[in-house]
């Protein structure tokens, strides 16, 4: 069973989202499947903005798993904590990168506990790094401002979507969103530079997928569901989640979502999203230059490695500024249509 579709939350829901707002959804309709006990575990920031993995057991916490972490999520103790709840009858929602949601699956099994009432969700996952990067990053944000982190979005969804623009938050008050340096973690991320080396052989990057439910960025709906934008009469910059049903247990969440909200979802008909999604198709690709970053940070520090790979020069500073100038008045993609 695979059914693909386009889906679009509330504005108020998608505002606080990293796309089209649907994990709440799914985890809504996850609380209507029955009068049981329910757990919802994903991937959230704590206090100290460390990216780790909990379980939460109403729908008015599930708020603190919005949004986008590039970061390799802190899931120690939790495939035990699922072990237990599942033990005690509960139906448990698990969400997070294919290859932790077949870790959970795989540590069942050998537990030779049953996963009748668990629920799963991967997202289309290009690869993670490791904590170490994202310790490294708050630090040096810190010095570089001379003032303590107390808050950060990878995606803020209040700029341009297809801009992964982000903000950062000081204890000062000062917030400053889509700078040079509140980009520098999501630059070398995308650059593929700070993934761990084991994503480039991903088993998981294809259409085979682990998860009742996936769910990730809808690109190139534009060409594929234009209908979809303008019926709603939005911007497919401001979000739309792209949702792959995978298995009977996905089907009965999103027959709920279609019954409570079907205006918010529309089945896609064409295979052409498949294209846009790289990694249904393969893993990412080891950069070639990766093994003399990997060499150069561990010689030199993230300081090094933030001029070297990152521009953050004067120069690259100015460059930096010019270009999103250029994007936020849209010249960027004038000049992409002109030259196509």
């Amino acid at each position: 069973m695979m059914n693909v579709y386009a889906f679009r939350n509330s504005d108020q829901v998608v505002e606080e989202s990293a796309s089209g707002g649907a994990f709440s959804a799914i985890v809504e309709s996850f609380f209507e499947l029955s009068n049981s006990e329910k757990k919802v575990y994903g991937c959230c920031f704590d206090d100290n903005l460390d990216v780790k993995h909990i379980g939460v057991e109403s729908k008015e916490e599930i708020k603190i798993f919005r949004t986008s972490k590039y970061v390799e999520s802190d899931i120690k103790g939790v495939y035990q904590k699922v072990l237990e709840d599942l033990k005690a009858n509960k139906y448990v929602l698990f969400s997070g990168a294919p290859c932790q949601v077949a870790g959970l699956k795989s540590y069942l099994r050998v537990k030779n506990v049953k996963d009748v009432k668990l629920y799963t969700i991967d997202i289309i996952c290009h690869g993670t790094p490791s904590r170490k990067y994202w310790n490294d990053y708050k630090e040096w944000l810190e010095r570089v401002n001379n003032d303590k982190l107390v808050g950060f979005s990878f995606r803020y969804s209040k700029a341009k979507w297809k801009l992964y623009p982000c903000m950062a938050r000081y204890k000062s008050g000062k917030i400053k969103v889509n700078t040079q340096d509140t980009r520098m973690f999501t630059r070398l991320f995308f650059s593929h530079l700070t993934i761990r080396e084991s994503c480039f052989k991903c088993k998981y990057s294809n259409m085979n997928r682990v998860g009742d439910i996936t769910i990730g960025d809808f690109w190139g709906i534009d060409t594929i569901m234009p209908e979809f934008i303008k019926q709603r009469h939005i911007d497919s910059k401001s979000g739309v989640s792209l949702v792959i049903e995978n298995t009977e247990k996905g089907n009965q969440l999103i027959e709920i979502i279609k019954n409570k909200s079907g205006e918010n979802i529309q089945i896609c008909l064409s295979n052409e999203f498949i294209k846009y999604q790289h990694n249904l198709n393969s893993p990412t690709q080891k950069p070639k230059n990766y093994d003399c970053f990997i060499s150069d940070y561990e010689n030199y520090g993230f300081d090094f490695i933030t001029r070297k790979y990152g521009e953050y020069t004067l120069l690259g500073r100015v460059i930096f500024d010019i270009k999103k100038i250029l994007h936020e008045y849209g010249i960027i993609e004038k000049i992409k249509k002109i030259t196509k």
